[in-house]
């Protein structure tokens, strides 16, 4: 790692700084988001054809860029079943690499197309060398090619709902415990029964299971925490007429934990998905490079 700062920073391209490339990368992102291109690599692309940058920087840009673009949806959009293709470094590389400049447009001027007699300047290699891309011939100069690919696709993204299962787990942790001391608080200060909380919370969100188990935990660390709960008196409140308010910060911070929540469940099992798919393709590729 030492080696490879070092060799950036002795290098043409260590003016390019850290918050440049994180600007870039936002950019990349708002051309996406914004529909202005069609995938992210076209977004990545656009944004560091005119940068001079190296290879270990474009990647870096790319990487940004699946993030910037599901913090875009996600966080900032409130997509909570955000899906994209990301960026893939490599094909963005590809697509970048340097062409030779024009010398002069006027071939006839060229001094070798007269040296040999009869030359022609129109050639179909493809016919001379029988390399059509779309021939067996081609596609068995690189025999893994197609392995290659899906090990590369797969894990970029699973890289990308890895991400999104990092991004999502502080909030979830924080609003969790949020709501908790909202529960503490309404209880303990303003002597709500806890009954009571339950059932305003069970309307506020969808899934009633759901509030079964996050309210089960409050009593519990409530327990936990030395608050005797009385039951008797917690079905005495029962009896009162229950007017819910679903613009109560209690209410709006349970429903915006279980919107968390579902984010932070289906990107953990789309992440852990394919992690599969990734160890399954890399296998085939693995057992065709040994010619199993």
């Amino acid at each position: 790692m030492d080696s490879f700062f070092e060799k950036l920073a002795s290098s043409s391209f260590g003016s390019q700084s850290s918050d440049h490339l994180k600007l870039l990368s936002k950019r990349a992102a708002g051309l996406y988001t914004r529909g202005e291109v069609d995938s992210l690599n076209d977004a990545v692309r656009s944004v560091v054809d005119t940068e001079d940058l190296n290879q270990e920087q474009v990647r870096r840009v790319a990487e940004m860029a699946n993030q910037a673009t599901w913090d875009e949806s996600f966080h900032r959009g409130g997509q909570t079943d955000t899906t994209f293709e990301p960026a893939d470094a490599d094909a963005v590389l590809g697509e970048l690499e340097e062409k030779p400049q024009v010398v002069s447009d006027d071939q006839s001027s060229l001094d070798y197309y007269n040296d040999v007699p009869n030359q022609t300047q129109d050639v179909d290699w493809k016919e001379v060398f029988k390399a059509d891309n779309d021939t067996p011939e081609y596609e068995a100069l690189n025999p893994t090619g197609p392995e290659q690919a899906a090990v590369e696709k797969t894990a970029s993204a699973r890289d990308v709902a890895r991400f999104g299962v990092d991004q999502v787990l502080p909030d979830l942790v924080t609003t969790g415990e949020e709501l908790y001391q909202m529960v503490k608080q309404a209880h303990l200060r303003d002597g709500h029964g806890l009954v009571q909380i339950s059932q305003a919370v069970g309307q506020a969100i969808e899934d009633p299971g759901f509030a079964l188990a996050i309210m089960k935990q409050a009593s519990d660390r409530l327990r936990s925490e030395g608050v005797v709960i009385d039951e008797k008196d917690e079905l005495m409140k029962l009896a009162y007429p229950l007017v819910i308010n679903t613009e109560h910060p209690l209410l709006q911070k349970a429903a915006n934990l279980e919107k968390l929540a579902k984010a932070y469940y289906s990107a953990d099992a789309a992440h852990e998905e394919l992690r599969k798919e990734h160890r399954k393709v890399h296998t085939v590729l693995r057992d065709k490079l040994r010619g199993l």
